[in-house]
């Protein structure tokens, strides 16, 4: 069967679409430094040999030859550039015709010629005067599409004589339509290397089809295994619908009424958050996976988005499958973390070998699927075919989605007695990533908050409403005001909380910028702050109050959030929060922790332990180095935890109008000294363990200590906390050392650069 089918041609063309290819080709295996071209015109003429390109005018795109892996042909095609020349190939998006050998050193036109996209070229020249005058030129768009056009109608698509975007292959770019009965072709070759190595575009045997019943279809020859699911679709609508890839990274099916999401999620950029343009791609990947790519400021391609987010076992292209799923496990990354099982343990009825793979999806990475491969494949065998349609279902909007497994309706017919499929998070620990930050409209806000209806507090920069996304999932919207210091404070949680992911951080869903508005989009946390189970006065704390193990747990998970921000990981650079106060920490409903407001973070160079900064924080939490104008490093955030932590086990404010933060710490000080330990617990607290309290009054003392030094990292504190770690005797927390005496009273500080309460 021949695996490779011509796509449908876009019908308002009228005629069959022939390339214009302006060239003279002979091959001499090495490329010299060609001509660049930025417009062709009849006459013009590229090179092989000379490796002449026609570039886009913003350098992103190229169009030339490209020799195959064997450098013994050409292909002729469309490419993104790299960032060291614009010959390199950073990733093929569009080839003229992909069959092996049709370019080849033998072959030679000489000046204008035409021939057709996969049939052979046609030699004769008076066929150049059916599609091309002398008025034709040829331009390759910065957004890659390579147009020819009569340049006394440019601004007419119908006067176009061709353009790339109307055959796609394996690509679609931002802003190409993908219609009806259109087809993408997978490329043979796994990877895309510089034109040294070549390239293999030859079709794999996946292709993605946009089908007769409106969906986007994944098929490996006649067997379809993922499906985008359309909603409404009437057949009779069919000429009217189209799928694109917007330039925010939104991947919509449109028809009559209104567009329908695939996917609609960007990367935030690493830099400001806003108004910078990413580069991204739909590929439909040589294992039959389709997904989106965004390009970082280095040059490599970061996954987004995959369709099929699930692994499986499907049959290899001589559609067999091996008793332990050799050939074929689907969505899974691309070097497994785990290897499959051995043919032998898989060949057991009962072996409880399970093949464990890590998804590679930027929506659920951090989730470990555990499948039952020998029943899995067995099916498949019996049933002599590839995956079901319900079988790979979308991927979820988060990994927590997981859990509900009861949603995986073929996972339901499966498990009869013969399958067990276990969804687990037990990989998703100490910042293991999840999904990414997108960005939002103002309509997709004003939708979810119903247009700002429920306010659930102000600060000193904005509001925070709550609000519901199309999925279900509750979130907090943080409308900042148009100021230079709401501009930094998005700036700054956007590069800081947007970067890492942890259980104990508040997760930023995404961001709306734009020139009216700035807003911060989290995850909802029903409890909202510890602030108020431990100080409001009155009913609430009365009704509400936490018992000395809750308390715990939260010292414990806020201590893991910071622990989170404060180690190198991954490359990412350390975080200082700058501002730890129980109003920044977060409870759900089941009171576990999410350390919040990141507007004040400082981002520290990988390679560095310290920073200088403005002053910044709140009275009452700021280390003696905040006033002294020493180096700032995560020491500051170990002092403010410190004080939260004793406000946690006394229930007390560190400093009101009548008791500095140096009143409250000397108090808590002596009081542990002479053992009166019952003198500064929280009245509310009963039947705590004095033992667990005094340990814990001993890590929050070593935590504020004057000289930085002898602060414990929020490593150890996590480990004496849990009591893996000897807590010692502290020393006294004698402010007054430092030299300013302002440092010894927080009632002395000036109000300006401070946050206020």
């Amino acid at each position: 069967m021949n695996r490779f089918r011509k796509p449908a041609i876009n019908a308002s063309l009228g005629i069959q679409v022939f390339l214009v290819i302006i060239c003279v080709i002979c091959f001499e295996g090495h490329f010299a430094s060609g001509k660049i071209f930025h417009t062709l015109t009849v006459g013009d003429e590229l090179l092989a040999k000379n490796n002449d390109v026609l570039l886009s005018s913003n350098g992103r795109f190229a169009v030339g030859f490209f020799p195959d892996v064997q450098n013994k042909s050409f292909y002729f095609g469309c490419w993104f550039t790299d960032e060291v020349s614009y010959r390199n190939i950073s990733k093929v998006v569009w080839v003229a015709d992909p069959r092996p050998g049709l370019i080849t050193s033998h072959a030679k036109w000489d000046g204008l010629r035409l021939f057709t996209v996969y049939t052979t070229p046609i030699q004769s020249s008076s066929t150049s005067t059916f599609l091309v005058r002398k008025s034709t030129k040829a331009i390759l768009q910065d957004d890659g599409n390579f147009v020819f056009y009569d340049e006394k109608d440019l601004v007419n698509p119908t006067a176009r004589v061709f353009e790339s975007f109307s055959m796609p292959f394996d690509t679609l770019l931002p802003g190409q339509i993908f219609r009806p009965n259109q087809m993408l072709y997978c490329f043979t070759s796994s990877e895309f290397k510089p034109s040294s190595s070549g390239v293999d575009p030859t079709p794999g045997p996946y292709y993605l089809k946009y089908q007769q019943d409106g969906n986007l279809g994944l098929w490996l020859d006649q067997f379809n295994y993922w499906l985008s699911e359309t909603p409404n679709f009437q057949q009779r609508e069919l000429e009217t619908n189209y799928a694109v890839l917007d330039v925010y990274g939104h991947f919509t099916i449109t028809n009559i009424r209104g567009p329908y999401s695939v996917y609609n999620k960007s990367l935030t950029s690493e830099a400001s958050g806003a108004n910078l343009v990413l580069v991204r791609r739909l590929t439909l990947d040589p294992d039959g996976n389709f997904r989106l790519y965004v390009q970082s400021v280095g040059g490599t391609w970061n996954l987004v988005w995959t369709a099929v987010a699930y692994a499986g076992c499907i049959p290899d292209r001589n559609h067999s499958v091996d008793a332990n799923c050799k050939n074929g496990v689907f969505g899974q990354s691309p070097t497994p973390e785990i290897a499959p099982p051995t043919k032998e343990a898989a060949a057991k009825p009962n072996s409880t070998n399970m093949l464990l793979i890590i998804v590679s999806s930027a929506s659920i990475v951090g989730t470990v699927i555990v499948l039952a491969i020998l029943a899995l494949c067995w099916y498949l065998i019996r049933r002599k075919s590839c995956l079901g349609r319900k079988l790979m279902p979308q991927a979820p909007p988060s990994s927590k989605a997981l859990n509900r497994v009861d949603s995986l309706e073929s996972t339901k017919r499966l498990s009869s007695g013969f399958i067990k499929v276990v969804i687990t998070n037990s990989f998703f620990d100490e910042g293991f990533p999840e999904e990414k930050p997108r960005s939002f409209t103002i309509e997709e806000i004003q939708a979810a908050t119903r247009n700002f209806r429920k306010l659930l507090g102000s600060g000193a920069f904005g509001k925070v409403y709550k609000g519901k996304l199309p999925d279900n999932r509750l979130i907090a919207v943080k409308k900042l005001e148009k100021s230079q210091q709401g501009q930094q404070q998005f700036q700054t949680e956007v590069q800081t909380i947007g970067s890492v992911s942890h259980p104990n951080l508040v997760r930023l869903h995404g961001f709306c910028s734009d020139e009216q508005h700035q807003m911060l989009v989290y995850e909802f946390v029903a409890n909202r702050s510890l602030e108020r189970f431990l100080f409001h006065d009155g009913g609430w704390k009365h009704h509400h109050h936490l018992d000395w193990p809750t308390r715990l747990s939260i010292a414990i998970g806020t201590a893991k959030g910071l622990r989170q921000c404060h180690e190198l990981q991954g490359g990412r650079p350390r975080i200082i929060h700058c501002d730890v106060k129980p109003e920044n920490i977060l409870l759900d409903e089941n009171f576990g922790v999410k350390v919040s407001d990141f507007g004040l973070a400082k981002i520290m160079g990988i390679d560095k332990s310290w920073t200088r900064t403005h002053l910044r924080g709140t009275r009452g939490y700021l280390a003696p180095e905040w006033i002294s104008g020493r180096v700032v490093t995560v020491k500051v955030d170990v002092y403010s935890f410190g004080i939260v932590l004793l406000e946690i086990i006394t229930g007390s404010r560190c400093c009101d109008k009548t008791r500095s933060d140096t009143d409250f710490l000397m108090w808590v000080y002596n009081e542990v000294r002479v053992g009166k330990v019952a003198h500064i617990v929280d009245k509310h607290l009963k039947d705590y363990d004095e033992k667990q309290i005094l340990l814990a009054i001993r890590c929050g003392l070593w935590c504020v200590q004057v000289k930085e030094q002898i602060r414990p990292s929020m490593h150890i504190v996590v480990e004496m906390l849990e009591g893996k770690q000897e807590v010692p005797i502290p020393p006294p927390p004698r402010h007054c050392d430092v030299p300013d005496e302002v440092a010894c009273s927080s009632r002395t500080m000036p109000r300006q650069d401070l946050k206020q309460r």
